[in-house]
C-alpha cells in the first residue's frame, strides 16, 4: 500500500468516526462505510442509495469483533469464520442485544470481515463497526471500480478511496446463517454453496 492511500485511509477513518461516508473496495465490489454503531450515519448511507430499506451489514477488521457484536456463536458459526475469513462471507449472527448495531438485525445481524487491504485496513483504523453496503443506487447495478462509484455519487459528500488491486466486473458475497441446527443459505456470491456445505458436513446434517 503506497503512502498516499494510506493517508486517504487516515481520512477516511476520521470522516467515519465524525458521522460521514466512504465509498471503499472490497474483494467483490466497492461498499459504502459509515459508523454502524450511529443510526443518524447509517441513515445518510440509506438516503444516498435511495432510500433502500433492506437489512444493512457490518464490516469488522477482524473476528475479535464477534464477541461485542454477537451472542456467543454455535459450532458450525465458528467453523465458517475459521474456513471463509478474512474473504466473501457475510454471516448472519444473533445480535447482542444492547449494542447499538442490534438495531440494524432484522433479526439476525450480518457480519463480514473482507479480505481486502483497503477495506481492512479502514475497518481496523477507524476502530468501530462499519456498513457493509453496496456502494450504488437501489435497483441498480453494484460497481466494481472507482471511477463507477465516482458516476454513481457525483455531487454527493462521499469520500471515494482507490483501489490497488481493481476488477473487470463486480462480485456479491455468499450471505448465510445457521437457524435451528441447519445451513440457510440467503444468497450465493463468490463462495459456492457447496463449498459451504463441504466445511460443516461433520457438524450438520445433510438438506
Amino acid at each position: 500500500m503506497n503512502e498516499e492511500l494510506s493517508r486517504l485511509i487516515d481520512e477516511a477513518a476520521r470522516r467515519i468516526l465524525a458521522g460521514g461516508v466512504v465509498a471503499y473496495p472490497t474483494e467483490t465490489c466497492y461498499g459504502l462505510a459509515a459508523r454502524a454503531d450511529d443510526m443518524t450515519a447509517v441513515e445518510r448511507v440509506r438516503v444516498l442509495k435511495g432510500r433502500d430499506e433492506r437489512p444493512v451489514s457490518v464490516l469488522v477488521a477482524d473476528a475479535s469483533w464477534l464477541d461485542r457484536l454477537a451472542l456467543p456463536l454455535n459450532d458450525a458459526e465458528r467453523r465458517l469464520v475459521a474456513a471463509f475469513w478474512p474473504g466473501p462471507l457475510t454471516l448472519c449472527l444473533r445480535p447482542l442485544q444492547e449494542t447499538a448495531t442490534a438495531r440494524l438485525a432484522a433479526p439476525l445481524l450480518g457480519v463480514r470481515c473482507s479480505s481486502h487491504p483497503v477495506a481492512i485496513e479502514l475497518a481496523r483504523r477507524a476502530g468501530v463497526p462499519l456498513t457493509s453496503t453496496s456502494a450504488n443506487l437501489t435497483g441498480q447495478p453494484v460497481t466494481a471500480s472507482e471511477a463507477e462509484v465516482r458516476r454513481v455519487f457525483a455531487g454527493e459528500d462521499v469520500l471515494v478511496l482507490s483501489d490497488p488491486t481493481p476488477r473487470d466486473t463486480p462480485a456479491e458475497s455468499t450471505v448465510v446463517a445457521i437457524i435451528d441446527d441447519a445451513l440457510k443459505i440467503f444468497r450465493e456470491g463468490v463462495i459456492p454453496a457447496a463449498e459451504i456445505r463441504r466445511a460443516l458436513a461433520d457438524l450438520l446434517p445433510p438438506p
